[in-house]
């Protein structure tokens, strides 16, 4: 810290010294104003490409969803044949039991 970066006295203060002082605060708050512009055009540049990030997550996310939808409805439907199968194949043994049976003569 300078001399010109202190305010000086108010019983000393001239014209000069108070311009300097002003001036160089408005050179500093300047430079602040500058850096916070530059941070905050970074940050606005990395929202922008986290958004398409994003969007391509979603589509991505999107297109597995309807893959598993789909093998969630075969699923079902296998599930489904299961079901049936289980008493398909009761009543086919069963009739081919009763057909053996009376091929082979049955209760003689």
């Amino acid at each position: 810290m300078t001399d010109d970066d202190v305010l000086p006295d108010h019983t000393m203060r001239n014209d000069d010294t108070y311009k300097t002082y002003v001036a160089n605060e408005l050179r500093r708050h300047d430079a602040r104003l500058d850096a916070m512009a530059a941070r905050i055009a970074l940050i606005e540049r990395d929202q922008t490409e986290i958004k398409t990030l994003v969007k391509d997550v979603a589509k991505n996310t999107g297109e597995m969803l309807e893959v598993f939808e789909s093998w969630r409805g075969a699923m079902r439907a296998l599930e489904w044949i299961g079901r049936a199968a289980k008493p398909i194949v009761y009543i086919v043994g069963l009739i081919g039991g009763a057909v053996v049976w009376i091929k082979t003569g049955g209760m003689k």
